[in-house]
Parts: C-alpha cells; sequence; structure tokens
C-alpha cells in the first residue's frame, strides 16, 4: 500500500513538474490613464506566432466628465526608431466640423479599439483611401497614445493635446 502510494505521489509530482505551463506565454495586461479622457487596458506582448496577422483588442472606459462633442483620442503602433506606422485606431465624438458625424454620433464611451498587426506589409481601404501599412516582425514597438479636442468649425486639432508612449513587444 505505502508503495503504490509513493507511486502515486511521485507520477503526480513529475506530471506537474512536466507539463509546460502557460505563463511563459501569458499576457501581461497593462493599463494607461489618460487623465480627464480614459482608461485603456492593453496587453503589453503579442506572440504572432505562426499566424501573419493578430487583431490587439485596446479595451477602453471613457472619463465620465469627457464632452460628447470635438473630443478624440488615438492609438498608434509605431517603429521604435523611425516614423512608420504598423498599426492604429481611434476613438471620437461628435466632431462638429464634420457633417456625417452628428448622423454617426459618438462612439461608445466604453469598448474595444481593435488593431491589427501583421507580419508582413498590408493595404487597407481602397481606391484613393487605400494605404499601405507596414509589417511587424518580432521586436519591440512604440506605443502612442494621444488625446486632445478639436475645433469645432475647422476640425484642426487644438493646443493641449496629452500625448503618452509605451512599449510593446511583438514575437
Amino acid at each position: 500500500m505505502k508503495n503504490s502510494v509513493a507511486k502515486i505521489l511521485v507520477f503526480v509530482f513529475l506530471f506537474i513538474n512536466l507539463t509546460p505551463s502557460s505563463s511563459a506565454n501569458a499576457v501581461v495586461q497593462e493599463t494607461l490613464v489618460i487623465p480627464g479622457f480614459t482608461e485603456i487596458t492593453y496587453p503589453s506582448r503579442v506572440f504572432l506566432g505562426k499566424s501573419n496577422c493578430k487583431t490587439i483588442n485596446f479595451k477602453y472606459v471613457n472619463d465620465e466628465d469627457l464632452v460628447q462633442e470635438n473630443s478624440v483620442f488615438l492609438i498608434q503602433i509605431l517603429h521604435k526608431t523611425k516614423k512608420v506606422t504598423h498599426g492604429y485606431g481611434a476613438w471620437f465624438s461628435v466632431l462638429t466640423a464634420n457633417p456625417n458625424s452628428f448622423e454617426l454620433g459618438a462612439m461608445p464611451r466604453a469598448g474595444v479599439i481593435p488593431i491589427k498587426l501583421c507580419k508582413k506589409s498590408w493595404t487597407v481601404g481602397s481606391g484613393k483611401n487605400k494605404e499601405q501599412i507596414a509589417g511587424t516582425p518580432s521586436g519591440s514597438y512604440r506605443i502612442y497614445f494621444v488625446a486632445g479636442f478639436v475645433d469645432s468649425i475647422s476640425g484642426n486639432p487644438l493646443e493641449g493635446k496629452i500625448e503618452i508612449f509605451r512599449t510593446l513587444k511583438v514575437s
């Protein structure tokens, strides 16, 4: 009896220690607060693995006092040293300088901004709006967060924008 209990304990111990741990690939979620605008939760590391593309979800909850006209925040994935964009997304309220904005309304106060990253370059849009997005090989990138207000007539950015940079690891 003692011998079989010892064998079971050894088996359980070996099983626990030899089972691959998922903590090596665990995704750490970071939270960033842009004062007066929003709180954004996002992964600090993205594993593209064998897939060619992956969508990163930036979850946001806006400040309850954020005005619902002419406010905006943007998220860009940038190369560390070159002026290259690897992906982007935005949140915006009703933009009074844009007549179509009234029909669309403001985006929800809480939600997800998906940003697509691909190992190879890819295109988004069509015709005149077609844009080439740079490929994202393994490495370290900058996440650029910017929030601010736009002029109600011209739509141009107003002074006082908030800019914050964070790091994103891609493998």
